[in-house]
């Protein structure tokens, strides 16, 4: 039972964090306040949809650690992995960098 609590706990903050995140990037993105004009809106959109797939697995292994806090530990390790990994986002940003003129 202890355990669940503390499964239950840690996802519940990681929602918290994860949602204080996409505030933040809505806030800099909304009308380029804080980014450059040349970012586009799809990545835009597509750093909104993996910053919220985050709190989504949370929400997921909340659930699954009523019958079995491992398997909330391993979606949460997943988790991590997905913001470690270079994906969609991180691909964009090395090919628009390797394309930039050098002064």
């Amino acid at each position: 039972m202890t355990q669940q609590i503390s499964v239950v706990i840690y996802g519940a903050n990681m929602i918290i964090i994860s949602l204080a995140l996409y505030l933040h990037w809505a806030y800099a993105t909304k009308g380029h306040r804080l980014v450059s004009p040349e970012i586009s809106r799809h990545l835009v959109t597509t750093v909104k949809h993996v910053i919220l797939m985050g709190p989504a697995v949370y929400l997921i292994a909340i659930g699954c650690s009523f019958f079995s806090p491992r398997l909330s530990l391993v979606l949460y390790l997943l988790v991590n992995l997905l913001y470690i990994v270079p994906g969609g986002v991180h691909l964009h940003l090395k090919t628009r960098k390797a394309a930039s003129p050098r002064p």
